[in-house]
Formats: structure tokens, C-alpha cells, sequence
């Protein structure tokens, strides 16, 4: 078969996966889509939003954003999301082609190809956001929009959208603060007053009493888990293995994991064994250190390079995202999917026929083995939780900002 025959399998396939999920999910609605809709619901009838402890890590204004899809059907609402998801995903591709094209030209053919390989990268991810209705994929967007806005000279018009995404997630601040300490304090300044006012607006309709009510809730259960001196509890309490960010689990190697119940804390396996057992108080500044150090280590690499440069702005970037998923104090691994630029830069080296960092290959290597190969639908429930439990995911993560970083220094070595 020829190059053209093997690009419409790909798309057919593509569209067939594509096309099953949207049905499935519009025939029942499935994931965290029914308790976000559900959330917007309370948000149009004055409810106190955290009842519960419903989305206690998001804003209010994530559940203003759901607020008009809860007038639709569930399953209306999220079907009507869904190929918005698509978009958005297609839109992320085509901004870091934009972004990256004078550095590193390919071929349209070998353009193509280099999504598809993105895409099967984290597919895992992608395809777990997707059946949501994608809203990590459409933050995704909204924050490469901003730096596709920001680089063609639209700061006001990218701070709006990076401050949209931070009133949504607040992790998305890392993107802002990078900015700053870059010195593009026009976009920088304009992200941050968007910020606010987005992250005011609930208070428009709620009213300031409910208002501050859902702010202190909030910022209480975000610094209690952030404070905790426990590093084995968050904001949701006990941790459980579906956490992948950092804490938990340098957490998980320098202690002992209690079990809990509801599927929190230790996964019971006789091969899952303990490494170090250090107590809470004694782990938790040297956990501490490492995230400081890490951050540290982060921006010192990130320090070279002119900011202007597209090029630059999208490693940088793509980085910071990475670096994100860590610090978060919740990254579920639908939230990976802020790994796909990752992997479209050191694909797009590859492509490009440049030698891609040793670093950056075993990370890719080791992406391919964690996220496709170590499956449920691979090696089952049982061998996958213990996966899970070994905070796999997470080396993976630590790896693929080492290969992130590792690239755009070697190409800013070699002056381009």
C-alpha cells in the first residue's frame, strides 16, 4: 500500500473511535461530565456549590462555565461538547505547527504523520478526557491559544483566554508567572487582571454572601491539603493511587501508605512493598525540598533562549505543562493530556531528521510502556493498580520534562 492509503486508515480509524465514543457517551453519559453538569445545575439554582464536597478543587467559576449546558439533557450537553473537544484538540496541533514551522520545517506529509504520532502518544489520555466531553483538552486549548494569540503580538486578546483558563484551573498560573518572570508584563498584566475579573463573575449571579462563602471553602480545603502535615493526605483526604502528581507520590516512597477506605490510600498487593518508612513529619519538609528544587531546577534550565522566539515560547511552554501536572495538588490521569505538546516537540525533532537527547528518547520509550503497554485492557485490573501504585505515570512525567527541557537547551546550544 501506498503513503495516501496508510493516511486514510489512519483517519478512518480516527473517525470510527471517534465517532463510537461520541455515541456511547450520548447514549449514556460516563466520568466526571454527570457531576460537572450537575455542579452548573447549582450554580443556576443559588445552591451552595461544595455540598458534599462536590469539585472541591475548582472555582466557582468552572461551574458558571457548565451553567448553560445544565439547561440541556446530560446526555444532550455532553454529546453537544464532545466534537467541540475535537476541535479544540485539532486547534492545539495547528498552533504548535504555527509555532514551531520556522524552526523545524517538515514536509505536509511528514506534518501529518507527526500528529498522528502526537495524538498515539497519549492517546490514553486523550481518549480518557475525551469521554468526558474533553474539558482538559478545551483548557489545553484555551491556554495555547492565549501563547498563539500572545506571539502574533495580541497580548490583550491572550491574556483574556490565559485568564479564562486560570479562573478555570488554577494551575494554570505557572503559565502566567513564567510570563512575568520573562518580562512580557503587558500579557502578563492583562492575564492576571482577566483572571480576576473571571474569577469574580460567579458573584454576579450568586450574590457576595454565597460568593465568599464558596471562595472560603475553597481556600480552606486547597490550604489544608496543600499545609497538610502529612504528606499522605491531600485535599481530598487520604490519597488514593489515581493521583499521579508529585506529592503523593514521593509520599508513597518515603513512607508507609496506610490503607484506606473507598479505594484511598494503599493498593493491598503482596508485591506492592514499602521503600522507605520515614513518619509524616519527617517526610513531609523533604518532600517539600524536592517540589522547591524541582521548581528551581525548572526555571534555571528555562532561563536561556530568547522569549519572542515562537520556537522557544512553545518548549517553554510545553514544559511548564508538564511541570504543572506535578505541582498540582490533584492530577488524575485525564489531566495528561497537557502531555500531547510534549510529545509533538521531541516527535517534531525526530521528524525533522535531528538527533533527538538520549533523555528525551528513554522518556518517550518510557510513555510508550506506561501509558499503552501497561494497561487494564493490556495486563488487566489487578497489574495495572499495581502500576498505579508505583507512581509509574509520574516517573513518566518527571522523564518527559527532562527530555522537554533537554531539547530546547540542545537547540538553543546550536543557535537556532
Amino acid at each position: 500500500m501506498t503513503e495516501r492509503h496508510w493516511r486514510w486508515i489512519a483517519l478512518g480509524t480516527a473517525t470510527a473511535i471517534a465517532a463510537a465514543q461520541w455515541i456511547r457517551i450520548a447514549v449514556n453519559p460516563v466520568g466526571d461530565f454527570r457531576l460537572h453538569w450537575l455542579w452548573g445545575a447549582r450554580f443556576v439554582h443559588g445552591e451552595f456549590l461544595y455540598a458534599g464536597g462536590a469539585d472541591i478543587p475548582y472555582l466557582p467559576f468552572w461551574a458558571m462555565a457548565y451553567a448553560p449546558l445544565s439547561f440541556l439533557p446530560v446526555q444532550a450537553a455532553q454529546a453537544l461538547v464532545y466534537p467541540v473537544a475535537i476541535v479544540a484538540l485539532a486547534a492545539v496541533l495547528a498552533i504548535l505547527h504555527n509555532l514551531t514551522r520556522g524552526d523545524l520545517p517538515l514536509a505536509p506529509r511528514r506534518v501529518f504523520w507527526l500528529a498522528v504520532l502526537a495524538i498515539g502518544l497519549s492517546s490514553r489520555y486523550v481518549l480518557r478526557d475525551l469521554s468526558e466531553a474533553g474539558p482538559n483538552t478545551l483548557l489545553m486549548a484555551l491556554s495555547w491559544t492565549a501563547i498563539w494569540a500572545w506571539s502574533n503580538g495580541r497580548p490583550g486578546l491572550g491574556g483574556c483566554l490565559l485568564g479564562a483558563a486560570i479562573a478555570l484551573k488554577f494551575t494554570a498560573v505557572l503559565l502566567l508567572i513564567y510570563f512575568a518572570l520573562r518580562r512580557e508584563f503587558r500579557f502578563a498584566a492583562a492575564t492576571a487582571i482577566a483572571a480576576a475579573a473571571f474569577t469574580l463573575a460567579p458573584a454576579l449571579w450568586q450574590g457576595p454572601a454565597l460568593y465568599g462563602r464558596h471562595v472560603a471553602t475553597w481556600a480552606s480545603a486547597v490550604w489544608t491539603g496543600a499545609t497538610s502535615p502529612d504528606p499522605r493526605v491531600g485535599i481530598l483526604g487520604l490519597e488514593t493511587i489515581g493521583n499521579v502528581s508529585l506529592r503523593p507520590a514521593l509520599a508513597r516512597y518515603l513512607t508507609h501508605i496506610p490503607e484506606g477506605l473507598n479505594g484511598q490510600g494503599r493498593f493491598v498487593h503482596p508485591w506492592n512493598v514499602d521503600v522507605l518508612t520515614l513518619s509524616p513529619g519527617v517526610a513531609a519538609p523533604i518532600i517539600a525540598g524536592i517540589m522547591l528544587a524541582l521548581v528551581a531546577g525548572v526555571a534555571w534550565s528555562l532561563r536561556r533562549g530568547r522569549a519572542r522566539l515562537p520556537a522557544v515560547v512553545a518548549w517553554d511552554s510545553a514544559a511548564v505543562a508538564v511541570l504543572a501536572l506535578l505541582l498540582s495538588p490533584i492530577t488524575w490521569r485525564q489531566h495528561l493530556v497537557a502531555i500531547l505538546p510534549a510529545c509533538y516537540l521531541i516527535g517534531r525533532v525526530w521528524l525533522a531528521g535531528e538527533r533527538v537527547p538520549p533523555i528525551a528518547s528513554f522518556a518517550v520509550g518510557t510513555l510508550v510502556v506506561v501509558s499503552l503497554l501497561f494497561s487494564r485492557g493490556v495486563i488487566g485490573d489487578t497489574t495495572s493498580s499495581l502500576v498505579h501504585a508505583y507512581y509509574l505515570h509520574t516517573i513518566m512525567l518527571l522523564l518527559l520534562l527532562a527530555g522537554v527541557i533537554s531539547c530546547r537547551n540542545r537547540r538553543i546550544d546550536a543557535g537556532r
